[in-house]
């Protein structure tokens, strides 16, 4: 049970360092400003 617990904890880093290499910069920043205008939007709301 723990290797298997392991073994996916593993698939998902890899594929996470994998995925952090390739996005690129672009997708991030727009990413965090759809962030910021969520994050905008709902401190209107309040």
């Amino acid at each position: 049970m723990t290797d298997c617990i392991d073994g996916s904890f593993a698939t998902v880093a890899i594929l996470h360092r994998a995925a952090t290499d390739v996005v690129p910069q672009w997708i991030l920043r727009w990413h965090r400003g759809i962030g910021i205008l969520v994050h905008h939007t709902h401190r209107e709301n309040d």
